[in-house]
């Protein structure tokens, strides 16, 4: 009987202790901003002949250097004060068709979703 009372409190103890984490504000900042682009492709190499972000349409449009493959392109941004982006930037993305991220402002309450256009 010892050894199933302990079993049930030792369940329930991690039961207890694996409640889904909160994400705490990082800022006050209500801003969700994408401040500045950059696509590259595998080989490091820069894409983008000209980038067009509009802030109110939540819109960045790239035109590419000629001959780029859009299939396997990696971005990056820089985004307001403790603002993230999901999903994740920083991972080679398939730009043949409109991407979209969500940026999620520091304060964690506020969000934006941006679409990325790239034109050959």
């Amino acid at each position: 009987m010892k050894k199933i009372t302990l079993v049930y409190i030792l369940f329930m103890a991690c039961l207890c202790s694996c409640k889904k984490k909160e994400i705490y504000p990082a800022t006050t900042s209500a801003k969700t901003e994408i401040q500045s682009f950059r696509l590259v492709t595998e080989a490091g190499v820069n894409v983008i002949s000209s980038v067009t972000i509009d802030q109110k349409q939540s819109l960045i449009t790239v035109l590419t250097s000629p001959g780029i493959t859009l299939g396997s392109l990696f971005p990056s941004a820089v985004v307001s004060e403790g603002a993230i982006v999901k999903p994740a930037m920083g991972a080679y993305t398939d730009f043949t068709k409109p991407v979209q991220y969500t940026v999620i402002a520091g304060n964690r309450q506020d969000q934006q979703v941006w679409t990325i256009k790239v034109n050959p």
